[in-house]
């Protein structure tokens, strides 16, 4: 698993891990007309009830319009990414059916993100504001720490290599909230 190139990666790649899933980060996709390449920001393996679920997690900061803000965050779900998932589902889970999850997480405040937000859901891509991811990891820690209470009932530790989510977790149990 290459080291994620930036904190958000870094804390998605983690929260994933947080999740069950088995991690992989900047996977690399070829793009086939004009040579290249993309990377896919992190993405996530999970097998459930016989059925594999691969998360695919895009971070960015937008700048430009409404409708340019549309078509980026689509084509980083693009057909060649679609075709590189089944690749991979094929490879290394031959014989599983697989369900493709798409998020975006948009690092900074847009003007119309609601609107952007409910036309991306209806392309099956789940988009979140980076103040929601981070609420939805705050939650995560808390189901975790209360799946896995240690007999004496002391506050269990997040594994050591989740050190981005053990310095979310001190943050907000500091008596100066950030």
């Amino acid at each position: 698993m290459p080291i994620p190139r930036t904190w958000s990666e870094e804390l998605a790649a983690e929260y994933l891990q947080l999740e069950g899933y088995a991690v992989e980060t900047g996977h690399p996709v070829q793009i086939e007309r004009r040579g290249g390449r993309k990377e896919i920001d992190v993405l996530g393996f999970k097998v459930e009830e016989k059925k594999l679920k691969i998360l695919q997690l895009e971070i960015g900061t937008l700048y430009e319009g409404k409708e340019k803000n549309y078509e980026e965050i689509k084509g980083k779900f693009s057909d060649i990414v679609a075709k590189e998932i089944k690749r991979i589902a094929e490879k290394r889970f031959s014989g599983l059916k697989y369900e493709w999850i798409k998020q975006y997480v948009v690092l900074n405040r847009l003007r119309n993100f609601e609107e952007l937000k409910e036309k991306l859901k209806r392309e099956n891509i789940k988009v979140l504001s980076m103040h929601e991811f981070y609420e939805q990891v705050k939650q995560k820690i808390k189901k975790w720490r209360e799946k896995n209470r240690t007999k004496r009932r002391t506050k269990p530790t997040l594994p050591n290599n989740l050190w981005m989510l053990q310095l979310i977790d001190a943050l907000s149990t500091c008596a100066v909230k950030f």
